[in-house]
This record gives structure tokens, sequence and C-alpha cells, in this order.
């Protein structure tokens, strides 16, 4: 029994796919592209947002958003909501006025993350973070 239960241990580590911090996030936050309407938000601990939206096809989405606190809280339902697929943009738009952000706060990751992640396109740094009145 011992020497199963060491077996199956061996098997399960070997065939599991050992993946980066870089590509983890890559996967979940950055390839994803979304669009439409918030529903709703639901902030987990570590900075994560889950954002539900109602697509252009009226089916519901769900995208995650990690980023500082200050700018999560941004993001309320009725919002229009779009996300870049395979960047680091995303913007939400509230009557006459659109607040850019990254998806990703690559800052609050490992350095070898963030180094690599840091290539993907992003907003103008002085665009970003700030409401703004659309022209």
């Amino acid at each position: 029994m011992k020497y199963l239960s060491i077996l199956l241990l061996l098997i399960i580590t070997i065939s599991c796919k050992s993946r980066t911090e870089a590509e983890i996030y890559m996967e979940s936050y950055i390839e994803q592209g979304a669009e439409g309407t918030v529903l709703r938000t639901e902030l987990w601990k570590g900075g994560l947002l889950k954002v539900f939206i109602q697509n252009l096809v009226n089916k519901e989405e769900i995208v995650g958003v990690f980023n500082d606190y200050d700018i999560l809280i941004q993001i309320q339902p009725h919002d229009y909501f779009k996300k870049f697929e395979g960047s680091n943009k995303a913007f939400i738009k509230r009557k006459d006025s659109i607040f850019y952000f990254d998806n990703v706060f690559l800052e609050k990751l490992n350095e070898d993350a963030a180094e690599i992640l840091s290539d993907i396109e992003q907003w103008d740094r002085q665009n970003i973070n700030k409401w703004k009145k659309i022209q």
C-alpha cells in the first residue's frame, strides 16, 4: 500500500503541467477579450475583481481584473466595460465619461512575471486611472 501511494504521488507530480506565474496571468487576464454592460462585480481577496458582463449577444461573461482596490471600485453595475483581447488594455464608460485602466497591475506581480508581461500592449501611462470626459 505504501509503495502504491508513493507511485501514485510520483505519477501525479510528473503529469502536472508546470506553468509560470506569467503564463497563468497571460491566460487568465491578458488573452481574454470582452465587451458589454456590467451586471455585477465580486471583489476577491488579493486585488481580484470578477466582473460579470452581459456581452453584445446577450450572454453573460466573467472577466477578471487584477489591480489596486482604488481602481477596482470604479467598476460598477450598468457601466459599459471593454477589455481588449491580447492586451492589458481595458476601460469603462459611464454616462459622458471614460476610465482607462490596466487589466493587470504589473507592479503587484513578482519581478520575473512583470518583466515578461511588460511587453504586452498597455495604455499610455498619462491617460490611465482617472476619469475623463468623452469628447
